[in-house]
């Protein structure tokens, strides 16, 4: 039987345990600043792949601006990719 895969924005109110398991496995001893990380910019910039309806893999994507000589373009910075092992 195939896995159900599936892309989705985060919505770290429902069960942020499953989002801080993931940023603790790939990123050890940055709880502290993964939770504040989290509850601000998590809902906001976060997108998740979810398999079987649970959170497996996660990325952000900062909004921020390129500023050239010429022109300044609308940009996102993407910022803690992370996938359980």
């Amino acid at each position: 039987m195939m896995s159900e895969i599936a892309v989705k924005p985060i919505n770290f109110t429902q069960k942020p345990e499953h989002y801080l398991q993931i940023w603790e496995q790939c990123f050890p001893n940055e709880s502290d600043f993964a939770k504040k990380f989290l509850t601000a910019f998590g809902d906001k910039t976060g997108l998740a792949i979810f398999e079987d309806r649970q959170p497996v893999s996660m990325a952000f994507f900062l909004p921020s601006t390129l500023h050239l000589p010429s022109a300044m373009f609308s940009a996102r910075y993407i910022y803690a990719v992370a996938t359980l092992p």
